[in-house]
């Protein structure tokens, strides 16, 4: 793994600011996306702003990830004892888990993640964490995303928001969200965007000229809903100024689902050079009450299958660049330690959190998780802060020098040692 100071990665990039032109008619001039990707230094660097660190690439596990199931403690036996239905069995069994210490191993299902990031050293997982009592957490679903992406209650934008607004200017392609909607850890960055499609539909048309100079007829104005306007605009010429093609994996180093053309479009996004710094998705599932299952039958199979060959072939796809990203998984909460009679799991409190990139230290991290349902209302509790994990990787691989203006209700800085 490559190693970088504790605050900002020492990374020289060259500006690819040009006469005074604007970063939209730079891009849509001669030099292009090949012009872009053959400059030396330029990595992730915008027209007018050096990159600040690594691109973060935020997925969200919707529904409260399990991570008993993620990372199976297969010496404790009140685990075993709880989920007749739904624990894995230890290493060297018929579906058995992935042994990578003494005490733990990995579902089946992340062999993918186990033999290549986690093999490499550059995964680690983070246990018992999620978002602490002091926040209020319960245990509903919209209670905890919204603490979650947050970062508090009646926060006015998102925790990733307030970090970029310290260090970035507002640029349509800092930050992206593959959805129908900008996420919610990015509300309130004026310029974040939200879409599924790197090749917008408009420039398929005939008449597509035609088309463009009513647009921006329309959003000439000074007014709110103009400058929104000339903000899509701005982006959707940037984009079609890239040739991605000349991006893109072979067909089938991702998995076709829905998660792995995200990945495979924030990948192209990335080594596009356009100076993107923030990637949001998300992936639902895994809200498990009923049909969880174990390793060799139920919903956790698909998910985690998902989940690994997707985050793998993303890491294959990015090669070197891998060095200047980090990628964080994670959940709203974990899930209860005694199983439902459908072989499902109901909302619990502490999860995972799986981390990936060429700065990153592999490894677990965390207190082991403790299972004790009489102690602890049949939960893991939460006993790592998920605040105090993204602190470090915003100080350390983002440059960021105040995580509590970041995270106002973080409860430790006492970091990890997740990254270099």
């Amino acid at each position: 793994m490559q190693s970088s100071d504790t605050t900002a990665p020492a990374r020289a990039r060259a500006s690819l600011t040009a006469g005074g032109l604007s970063r939209r008619a730079f891009l849509a001039g001669s030099v292009g996306a090949a012009g872009i990707a053959a400059m030396p230094g330029v990595a992730f660097a915008t027209p007018t702003q050096p990159s600040r660190g690594d691109v973060l690439v935020l997925l969200h596990l919707d529904g409260g990830m399990d991570a008993l199931s993620a990372l199976v403690p297969f010496t404790n036996n009140t685990y075993y004892s709880m989920r007749p239905q739904t624990s894995i069995s230890g290493p060297g069994t018929t579906n058995g888990c992935l042994q990578i210490d003494d005490k733990y191993g990995f579902h089946p299902a992340l062999a993918a993640l186990k033999n290549g990031p986690w093999a490499a050293g550059d995964l680690a997982f983070v246990q018992a964490a999620g978002v602490p009592e002091a926040m209020g957490a319960n245990r509903s679903h919209f209670f905890m995303t919204e603490l979650f992406k947050r970062a508090g209650r009646n926060q006015a934008d998102g925790w990733a928001t307030r970090h970029l607004q310290r260090s970035v200017a507002e640029d349509p392609m800092v930050a992206r969200s593959w959805g129908t909607a900008v996420d919610e850890t990015l509300s309130g960055y004026g310029s974040a965007l939200g879409g599924w499609s790197l090749a917008p539909d408009i420039y398929r048309l005939a008449n597509r000229n035609a088309v463009m100079q009513s647009l921006e007829t329309a959003f000439a104005g000074s007014d709110p809903a103009a400058i929104a306007g000339q903000t899509v605009l701005d982006a959707m010429a940037e984009l079609r100024a890239i040739d991605f093609r000349q991006f893109e994996a072979p067909d089938g180093v991702y998995p076709d689902t829905g998660l792995g053309w995200k990945l495979r479009n924030t990948a192209a996004l990335i080594r596009s050079g356009v100076g993107t710094e923030v990637v949001t998705l998300n992936v639902g599932g895994y809200d498990t009450h009923d049909g969880q299952g174990n390793a060799a039958a139920g919903n956790m199979i698909e998910l985690f299958d998902e989940l690994s060959s997707g985050l793998t072939a993303f890491y294959n796809d990015l090669g070197p660049a891998r060095n200047e990203v980090t990628v964080v998984a994670m959940s709203e909460f974990g899930r209860q330690i005694p199983e439902s009679g459908s072989a499902g799991t109901d909302h619990g409190a502490g999860g995972g959190m799986i981390i990936m990139g060429g700065n990153v230290n592999g490894g677990l991290y965390g207190p082991d998780s403790p299972i004790d349902p009489a102690a602890n209302d049949d939960v893991v509790p939460v006993l790592v802060d998920y605040q105090t994990v993204l602190a470090e990787i915003l100080a350390k691989r983002r440059g960021e020098t105040n995580v509590q203006a970041v995270f106002p209700n973080i409860t430790s800085t006492n970091y990890l040692g997740v990254c270099s």
